[in-house]
């Protein structure tokens, strides 16, 4: 039964976490970053639907629906967003998103983000050459997808 409905069912994706974790971060830019996420982390786990399924030996989820995924704008999440639209149709797998789910991660996440995420801070204090190097010519296609270590700074 709780196999079944994991295999059979169609992945959505949750905005819960960055919707929450956003507005917790715009509401304490003056405080210390420790306190910041620390509080993140906090209005996420006090705002976040609770789901008990039938089955379930071990419960809790950061999504509200199993399967799901969620996005983490303080990270590379956010790398997902000029794909949004096309997630409800991607071959092989496919993802659900509402239209007010893109609209509040492009309109109200993204901005926020843009320009305080882990990958802009690197990018504002690696050197120009580095960047080209990374960004530029032949290695264009370069894309930065492994954070670990860096988030626990």
């Amino acid at each position: 039964m709780l196999r079944d409905r994991i295999v059979n069912s169609k992945p959505t994706v949750s905005i819960f976490r960055p919707k929450y974790y956003t507005e917790s971060m715009k509401q304490t830019e003056s405080e210390p970053m420790i306190m910041r996420h620390a509080k993140a982390l906090t209005c996420v786990l006090e705002n976040i639907p609770v789901e008990l399924f039938p089955g379930e030996l071990v419960v809790g989820a950061i999504v509200e629906k199993v399967p799901g995924a969620t996005i983490y704008p303080e990270g590379v999440g956010l790398r997902v967003i000029p794909e949004l639209e096309d997630l409800r149709a991607r071959h092989p797998r496919c993802f659900f998103i509402g239209d007010e789910e893109i609209r509040i991660l492009k309109e109200e996440i993204d901005p926020y983000w843009l320009s305080r995420s882990i990958p802009a801070y690197a990018e504002h204090i690696t050197p120009e050459k580095i960047l080209d190097r990374l960004y530029g010519g032949a290695a264009s296609s370069f894309i930065l997808t492994e954070i670990a270590g860096i988030g626990h700074v």
